[in-house]
């Protein structure tokens, strides 16, 4: 027996209000893709970026989808908010280790892996924030992009890489402190309630 699955449970949801509000927390992703752009994309080759960029479109919803929407709503029955961001990193750095192996430096290769956690790092508060992974799929599928156009040039990667990585900490920190922020609000929140309605029950009628 299947069971059926609401798109709010695995956070496709629409835009309302509170998402635009929520839709905020994607402007400090916009600098984690500077770096790529200022440092050397080549969009000459038309036919490669058509192909490259429905590539990463395929990564960026179908990725987001599991890693964000499934993976996150199953470790959420059993965790708080920060144990599944962490946890959630381990699983997609890990699932995305192997492939920096194809690169032929060292310290091109430890950049890969580490952009890689802290990638999904960064997605994982940014999924919980805004609790709508649609415009997550965008920026997961224009880093790809961005980063595959970087490595077919191969100008200044090093570089790039190393403040690409940078950038994000600085966000997926910033991230972290808002969630931990929010997580202690609604906690806060319930036990209000809760304590209201202990309350409301106690006033004798």
């Amino acid at each position: 027996m299947v069971k059926k699955i609401a798109l709010n449970d695995i956070l496709l949801t629409g835009i309302d209000k509170e998402g635009v509000k929520a839709s905020l927390y994607y402007l400090p992703l916009i600098a984690v893709l500077l770096p790529m752009i200022v440092g050397g994309v080549d969009l000459s080759n038309t036919g490669l970026v058509l192909a490259t960029l429905l590539f990463t479109l395929g990564v960026g919803i179908a990725e987001e989808l599991y890693f964000r929407g499934i993976i996150l709503r199953i470790l959420g029955k059993s965790f708080g908010p920060l144990p599944v961001v962490f946890i959630s990193v381990l699983i997609f750095g890990t699932s995305h280790a192997s492939g920096a192996f194809v690169q032929s430096s060292l310290f091109i290769v430890v950049l890969s892996i580490l952009n890689a956690f802290l990638f999904g790092w960064v997605a994982a508060e940014t999924a919980l924030l805004t609790k709508n992974i649609l415009p997550l799929m965008m920026f997961h599928c224009f880093f790809d992009f961005f980063t595959y156009q970087v490595l077919a040039t191969g100008n200044a990667l090093i570089l790039i890489y190393a403040v690409r990585g940078s950038l994000i900490t600085v966000v997926a920190v910033y991230l972290l402190y808002k969630l931990k922020h929010h997580s202690g609000d609604n906690v806060a929140g319930r036990s209000s309630r809760r304590l209201g309605a202990a309350s409301a029950r106690a006033i004798p009628i």
